[in-house]
């Protein structure tokens, strides 16, 4: 007997980076959308050192991931981006681009 499992979505501010030991039990059945992502893309791609780094606070020099995305099996990451927003929050908006199969 095979237990199909629905899809899963979890998005948030964590306080912690995605391999903080405090996420442990998430790993379970859900993997960081930042690292799936076929496309990735970050307002700080500029400096050459953080390129493709997903930081997202603090907003005016952005040097921590604590905001992310998180997907159960089945969900498929397309891209994820931080966006330029510096002002409107002490964090970088994150987006990501989901393929949730249908029927789910």
């Amino acid at each position: 007997h095979t237990e199909e499992m629905a899809a899963g979505v979890l998005v948030g501010d964590f306080n912690a980076r995605p391999d903080a030991p405090e996420l442990e039990p998430l790993r379970g059945r859900f993997t960081d959308a930042w690292e799936l992502a076929a496309d990735r893309e970050d307002q700080a791609g500029w400096r050459f050192w953080q390129r493709d780094e997903g930081h997202t606070h603090p907003a005016h020099s952005p040097h921590r991931r604590i905001d992310q995305a998180w997907v159960s099996p089945g969900v498929a990451v397309a891209s994820a981006q931080v966006l330029d927003a510096e002002g409107a929050s002490d964090h970088l908006p994150l987006m990501v681009d989901l393929l949730v199969p249908s029927g789910v």
